[in-house]
């Protein structure tokens, strides 16, 4: 028998497709997946039911829990929820506000976030300590699950914040990555060493960075 490999794989996920009739900022608010969410979900289970999944982690909020639910009925596996995988800290003070009312709400604030995000800081929340929060937790679980594939549901930009941090990146890059529901990164460890980041979309592999 051949020793366990040290790559770790870490799929991180983000949650299908949300019902927002109302256009607002999700923040932290229960919003559910669409019917399209719940069938990208789906077909997000019938893919990792080939990748030996052993730990499936979410986000305490719905959308995310909702898609982990999906994902893990093919799998047969227990969701672990953790606060570390929620949503940009931010959005907390912005749930609520519809999409089109921003600018006229937080005028300035929304306007960095939209043209230079990486030097956003509100309330003390920067796209920095986001991803500090989302690395702690990867770190943690490439140490807990050597040699293991394992997938994280989580949000946009939580993710793409993580992935700037891993790939030595400018945070102002963030709205450059397309990461659409339901898309896939995967992180590749070699025991707590990060090797390379992939974004999967539409069944398809390519660089997005690579290290070490």
């Amino acid at each position: 028998m051949s020793p366990k490999s040290n790559l770790t794989s870490i799929y991180l996920v983000r949650h299908g497709d949300v019902l927002n009739p109302a256009k607002i900022i999700y923040g932290n608010l229960p919003l559910t997946l669409s019917s399209k969410g719940q069938e990208q979900a789906g077909k997000l289970g019938k893919y990792f039911a080939k990748k030996n999944i052993s730990a499936i982690y979410t986000s305490p909020i719905t959308r995310c829990r909702q898609t982990a639910a999906l994902i893990a009925d093919k799998l047969n596996l227990k969701i672990k929820q953790s606060q570390l995988l929620t949503e940009s800290d931010w959005g907390v003070f912005w749930q609520g506000t519809p999409i089109d009312r921003m600018y006229q709400k937080f005028g300035a604030d929304w306007h960095t976030y939209k043209t230079a995000p990486g030097e956003l800081n509100y309330q003390g929340v920067t796209l920095e300590t986001i991803a500090k929060r989302m690395n702690r937790f990867i770190k943690g679980a490439a140490k807990k699950h050597p040699g293991e594939n394992i997938i994280c549901v989580s949000h946009g930009d939580p993710v793409k914040a993580l992935i700037l941090e891993l790939t030595c990146q400018s945070f102002n890059k963030l709205r450059k990555i397309k990461f659409y529901y339901g898309g896939v990164f995967v992180l590749k460890f070699s025991g707590s060493r990060f090797l390379e980041a992939r974004l999967l979309q539409k069944g398809k592999g390519y660089l997005v960075n690579e290290t070490g």
